[in-house]
Parts: C-alpha cells; sequence; structure tokens
C-alpha cells in the first residue's frame, strides 16, 4: 500500500507561530524528533517538522485503517546526518521527498 501526503508550507508555518504550536508539535512528535528539528534555524526548522508529519501522515494512509490521527506520535522519524531518513512504527518502507 503506498500513502502520500502533501503539507502546505504557510499553513504549517502559521500553526507552528501560533499561540498553541508548541503544545500542539508536543502532541505530534517525539522528544526527540523535536530535539533533532531545535538546532535548525529559520524556515529550516519548520519545514523539517513540516517534512516529518507528511510522513507520519503518510504511513497512516498507508496502514490500511490500523492506525489513526491518535498514532502520530507513535511513528517516530530519525534522519541521520547524511539527510537520509528511518522510520519507526510503521511496517512499511517509506520514501520521503519534499519541494518548494
Amino acid at each position: 500500500m503506498i500513502g502520500v501526503d502533501i503539507v502546505y508550507l504557510a499553513r504549517f508555518k502559521r500553526l507552528l507561530e501560533g499561540k498553541n504550536g508548541e503544545r500542539l508539535f508536543r502532541r505530534i512528535f517525539t522528544d526527540d524528533e523535536l530535539r533533532q528539528c531545535e538546532g535548525k534555524i529559520g524556515n529550516a526548522r519548520m519545514r523539517s517538522m513540516a517534512g516529518r508529519f507528511a510522513v507520519k501522515e503518510a504511513v497512516i494512509k498507508a496502514s490500511k485503517g490500523e492506525l489513526g490521527l491518535a498514532d502520530l506520535k507513535s511513528i517516530e522519524i530519525r534522519q541521520c546526518d547524511c539527510g537520509a531518513i528511518d522510520v519507526y512504527g510503521a511496517r512499511d518502507d517509506v520514501t520521503c521527498r519534499h519541494y518548494e
């Protein structure tokens, strides 16, 4: 099964910068994911978080109903220094690309 998701960066940025943005992201992302994004500045942080969110949504869509929005935090996206990602908490292989 293939899952695809698109995140509109402008909308995601508004959520991130909103008054409840940090609280919302603590419900979606693991502590390790938030730490990986912390060191990034400007749009790089927002884009990294948006990409992770898109991968999580795609995994949920590909799960054929086995996972739902309540499982977002149980899916963890880890990025190595070379930029490749690994997805934990999902059964299927995942590839991630994002475009401006």
